[in-house]
């Protein structure tokens, strides 16, 4: 009996030997795997964090040299640009006409600008030639922008109308109101009227509301011209426009009547005004334009690119068909000329005269990469 008691308990002892080295060959093979899974665990997170970091790598050095692209295309001469306007704008003449353009002034006097562009003075000189009767686009300029601006009309009409405004901008009140709905009692206490039709009193309206001042805007009697001299300018039989008699064989007997003006060329009357660069010159001269533009363009030339008007406008009325100085090729070599020059076509073209050309200049941003004319 107690030998079987003996065999019974090694018996027993082996099975549990037995049992327990299976256990731990079974603990063994989990922990393998379990440290295999943790391994391959751990190798998977150093590659997703080395992943994040190369990939947050890529971002800081993606922004980087983002902003020195930025830097680089939108390096100004100047500390200025478009979009870098007076503290509080009202500037009742100012619309969008598009993703990248702003018209400044009415239908019939504003033209159309890109509303980013560098390159200017902080503040910013205009030179504008034929006021006419209606000189909203100098108004919704000087309402956004600390800008210089000086007018040029030597014209009877266009110097009423830009007194009377500067005199609405002094005193903040409308005119006398007229009989019609499109005409005002003006500096000369006579009937005149607002160019294009329009009621002249809300017109003077958007004048006194605006952010312009009347400090801004200077006046002087004269024209453009390729020399200095004193031409003969013809009035109209009807309408504003008036333009340079050449000839000087002109009749008059149909009504038309005769002035004497006082003409300059552009360097003339940037000495006349102190000036030692104009960022934006627009000009409408009815036609004469063949005869300034080449004279312009040389004078560029002459000058250092920093110094090159930022941004050129023309009324191309030699392009009109039906206009009296009409000379459709050469209004289109003068387009080609400034175009050949280092300025990119904005806005005009296909019909339509009123041109606005930007300075091509690796330093300044024009910001409008695929809009290149309306």
């Amino acid at each position: 009996m107690g030998v079987y008691k003996r065999v019974r308990r090694n018996d027993n002892m082996h099975l549990l030997s037995i049992r327990l080295k299976t256990l731990v060959s079974f603990l063994c093979v989990v922990l393998m795997i379990f440290a295999y899974f943790s391994m391959s665990k751990k190798a998977d997170n150093n590659q997703i964090v080395k992943a994040r970091d190369d990939f947050k790598l890529y971002n800081i050095e993606h922004s980087i040299n983002r902003v020195k692209n930025l830097k680089n295309q939108q390096k100004p001469r100047g500390n200025c640009c478009l979009s870098h306007r007076k503290q509080s704008v009202k500037s009742p003449f100012t619309s969008s006409c598009g993703r990248n353009c702003e018209q400044f002034g009415t239908v019939y006097g504003g033209r159309k600008l890109p509303k980013i562009l560098c390159g200017l003075q902080p503040n910013l000189t205009i030179f504008s030639f034929g006021c006419g009767e209606d000189i909203s686009f100098d108004v919704a300029m000087a309402a956004t922008f600390d800008a210089n601006i000086f007018l040029f009309d030597p014209t009877p009409r266009a110097t009423i109308h830009v007194k009377s405004v500067l005199r609405a901008l002094q005193t903040r009140r409308l005119p006398e109101k007229a009989k019609g709905i499109d005409k005002y009692i003006a500096i000369d206490n006579r009937e005149h009227e607002i160019s294009g039709g329009v009621d002249a009193l809300s017109w003077f309206g958007r004048v006194v509301s605006s952010t312009a001042e009347a400090r801004q805007i200077s006046y002087m009697s004269a024209a453009l011209g390729d020399v200095d001299s004193n031409m003969t300018f013809i009035e109209p039989l009807a309408g504003v426009s008036n333009f340079l008699d050449e000839s000087g064989d002109l009749d008059t007997s149909k009504g038309r009547s005769k002035i004497t003006v006082p003409v300059y060329t552009l360097e003339t009357l940037m000495s006349k005004t102190g000036t030692q660069i104009v960022d934006i010159l627009k000009i409408d001269i009815e036609g004469y334009e063949i005869k300034v533009i080449p004279k312009l363009i040389e004078l560029f030339k002459s000058w250092p690119k920093r110094k090159w008007p930022k941004v050129l406008m023309f009324d191309m009325d030699s392009l009109l068909p039906k206009h009296e100085k009409r000379d459709i090729p050469a209004g289109q070599r003068m387009v080609k000329l400034i175009s050949d020059n280092g300025y990119n076509i904005f806005a005009g073209g296909q019909g339509v005269v009123d041109y606005t050309f930007v300075l091509n200049d690796k330093d300044i941003a024009i910001g409008c990469e695929d809009e290149t004319t309306f």
